[in-house]
């Protein structure tokens, strides 16, 4: 399953309740080009769709538009309300208190995404163009929770946390004016790394032998005397998998991947009798090939690695 994603913007994000800016940089202002903002100062632009938060790189810093002034604006990313719509997962995360409720108002939605969560419970609801309630599926983050392997760790382990990420499809698609509503919820702080949407396909029939990677970006470095020491650094996933592709799609299949080139989608690697975490990621393809054996068979080798 590819999800070809769509871009949330201010015009199709019809509400949010994510406060826009959060309380570690909550002296940030809306940037002002007639204002000497000095060393440390944050600011907020473009002042009238407020997504992306900056830091003055020096004192009396007036008149240079901190997207196209580097020198003297450091950027440090979205702003709390929109880092769930950014191309990152980890370390990038909207936070707000007990719930996070957005509503996407965008036709041709057949699939709801979602990464990067701190959260126990997440409700998907259709809604029709006057917030009517077509139908609404509440879904538990703790059903797809690491289960205790015997009775000790059932006993003395510490307790499952809940799955981080979750991908379902909508009953049917989005018509126009129709929306999507997603509410994420926890007692505390709850938060989302990435809410994708979009229209999911169909590649082709999954086969045996899927290869699920985990690429690890920690520093390890040895000296002279054989002392090692390791600093953390992000992980992604990466997936190898063969389809069976329908006779007659092979371009449509070929298209629909070389449209996607350089863009963030949704893999889904699960067959229709599976749904495991490790076989989904948010991220790109790296490397297709078709392997034409006959007239009615083709097979699609696909690797996509995540982002982290």
């Amino acid at each position: 399953m590819l999800i070809e994603l769509v871009d949330i913007t201010g015009s199709n994000l019809e509400s949010s309740s994510i406060p826009r800016v959060d309380s570690g940089v909550d002296n940030a202002t809306d940037y002002d080009s007639g204002t000497a903002y000095s060393d440390g100062d944050k600011v907020i632009y473009p002042a009238t769709t407020g997504t992306d938060l900056y830091e003055s790189l020096e004192d009396n810093n007036q008149g240079s538009q901190p997207d196209t002034s580097p020198t003297k604006w450091l950027h440090l990313g979205k702003v709390n309300k929109w880092r769930m719509f950014d191309s990152y997962i980890g370390g990038s995360q909207s936070e707000a208190t007990d719930e996070i409720e957005v509503v996407i108002a965008q036709s041709s939605i057949t699939h709801v995404a979602l990464f990067g969560l701190d959260a126990t419970v997440v409700v998907i609801s259709h809604l029709d163009a006057d917030d009517t309630v077509l139908y609404s599926t509440e879904y538990d983050l703790y059903e797809n929770a690491l289960l205790p392997a015997d009775y000790y760790d059932f006993f003395f382990a510490p307790a499952p946390e809940a799955s981080t990420q979750l991908i379902k499809p909508l009953q049917h698609s989005t018509f126009e004016g129709e929306k999507v509503k997603i509410e994420i919820r926890k007692t505390g702080t709850v938060a989302c790394g990435k809410c994708a949407v979009g229209y999911g396909y169909t590649l082709g029939a999954m086969q045996k032998g899927i290869e699920p990677r985990l690429l690890d970006y920690s520093k390890y470095e040895t000296d002279s005397f054989g002392r090692t020491t390791v600093a953390q650094g992000a992980a992604s996933k990466l997936l190898q998998a063969q389809l069976l592709v329908t006779p007659g799609t092979e371009s449509h299949v070929w298209r629909r991947l070389e449209k996607v080139r350089g863009k963030l989608s949704v893999f889904n690697f699960n067959s229709q009798h599976t749904d495991h975490e490790i076989l989904a990621l948010l991220g790109y393809y790296r490397d297709m090939y078709e392997v034409m054996q006959g007239k009615n068979e083709t097979y699609l080798t696909l690797e996509a690695v995540g982002t982290t």
